[in-house]
């Protein structure tokens, strides 16, 4: 190892894929390093507290958390490429069969993205997508929400019955199964 490696490591404003942590031993930092197929580059970029950037459901809480090696860290891919952010778009529980299966992008070009215009579409598309179901449940009527789906859920995550009988307790129960289902799928991806 040189000095000038090990000075690029520890000095934070120096240019490096990684930054020194005491604790981790190391966080990502904002790169380009020439680490992807045939010798090009591939964009890294993380928060303030060294998290991989997230794309999908950026302004969601986490569903998916992965802790180890590079593997893990998905170095040689972009940002928005790694396999945790394929999942996050892709992987949903299947009710009448009780397991996560991967779902395919509905909007999968450029072209297909105005299909979000149309209303229709966007009902037809999303209706039945329980996580979203999950995320909305604090901030609408709850009676809008597919509580037989959650419910269903619910059940074949073996989690305790939802508490609907007020809007409080419905918000909670829905915050729990949230992160039920998201261990649950982090379970299957490590499996």
């Amino acid at each position: 190892m040189s000095e000038e490696t090990i000075d690029s490591f520890i000095d934070p404003n120096r240019n490096c894929w990684a930054k020194f942590d005491p604790v981790v031993g190391y966080t990502l930092d904002n790169h380009m390093p020439r680490d992807g197929i045939e010798g090009c580059s591939t964009i890294s970029t993380a928060q303030p507290s060294g998290v991989r950037t997230p794309h999908n459901y950026a302004d969601r809480p986490c569903r998916i958390n992965t802790y180890g090696n590079s593997f893990t860290q998905c170095h040689q891919v972009s940002d928005g490429e790694t396999w945790q952010e394929y999942l996050a778009a892709h992987l949903e529980m299947d009710l009448d069969s009780g397991a996560l299966v991967e779902k395919e992008n509905l909007l999968s070009t450029p072209e297909s993205l105005y299909r979000m215009t149309e209303p229709e579409f966007m009902v037809d598309a999303l209706k039945d997508d329980l996580i979203l179901q999950l995320y909305v449940a604090r901030s609408v009527d709850p009676s809008t929400l597919d509580l037989n789906g959650l419910k269903s859920l619910a059940e074949i995550l073996g989690v305790e019955e939802l508490y609907t009988s007020s809007s409080e307790n419905l918000v909670q129960s829905c915050r729990r199964l949230a992160n039920i289902y998201g261990f649950a799928a982090t379970k299957f991806i490590v499996e």
